[in-house]
This record gives C-alpha cells, sequence and structure tokens, in this order.
C-alpha cells in the first residue's frame, strides 16, 4: 500500500541560522529509512532549549514515547528515534539560545520521515 506523502513544511524554519547548527546525521530535511530505531545527530556549538514533537501520517498521531534525547555530549543533540510501522512520519525541533528568555520556543527545522518495510 502506498501511503500519501504528506504536505508539510521541511527544512529550515527562521531561528535555524542562528543556532549554527550542523545536521551530521540527517542534512536532508527528507529522509527514507528501513531500521524503526535510529539516531538523529544534530552538532550544536551553543546550549540550547530544545523539544521535538513526532507525529505519524496519515492521522496525525503524536507519538511523544517514540522520542528519546541523548545528551551524551554537551555540543551535540542526539535524538533516538523508535517508529512503531512503516509510514511517514514528521519531526518538528523547536529550539533557541538557553540564553533568550522569552517563553515560547520557535520551530527551527522539520524532517519528513518515511519508515520503509524491513
Amino acid at each position: 500500500s502506498i501511503m500519501a506523502r504528506p504536505s508539510v513544511q521541511i527544512g529550515r524554519m527562521s531561528g535555524f541560522n542562528e543556532l549554527n547548527w550542523e545536521l551530521t546525521s540527517h542534512p536532508d530535511a527528507e529522509f527514507d529509512s528501513k531500521d524503526n530505531v535510529f539516531k538523529i545527530k544534530i552538532k550544536s556549538p551553543k546550549a540550547v532549549k530544545t523539544t521535538f514533537q513526532l507525529i505519524q501520517h496519515p492521522g496525525e498521531k503524536q507519538l511523544p514515547e517514540c522520542v528519546f534525547v541523548d545528551w551524551a555530549k554537551t555540543d551535540e543533540i542526539s535524538l533516538r528515534l523508535a517508529l512503531p510501522s512503516p509510514g511517514y512520519y514528521v519531526l518538528h525541533v523547536f529550539a533557541k539560545d538557553i540564553k533568550d528568555e522569552g517563553a515560547s520556543l520557535p520551530g527551527v527545522f522539520t524532517y519528513l520521515i518515511n519508515l520503509k518495510d524491513a
């Protein structure tokens, strides 16, 4: 069964550039994976506040229990994703400089992941 690719804006959002992030493991905003468990790594030269939202398509179901943040290194954000079944997933990354006092965390990058049948 071929699932429809969700029409979402992906890639860099405003605010991405000032973080000076380097997308080390997955530089492309859209990618396929045959493994349902994998890591996304981002090099972050400055300390940031960050959060993530993983959404399964179709159905737009939020999956907070499927994203694990691993702060093994201070200058690297490492996300472990455990995707439940083949299909499309949208991962929204929100972040800002830790010195920024504002309450809101802006969206800075969005991935579109297509989990293929292994």
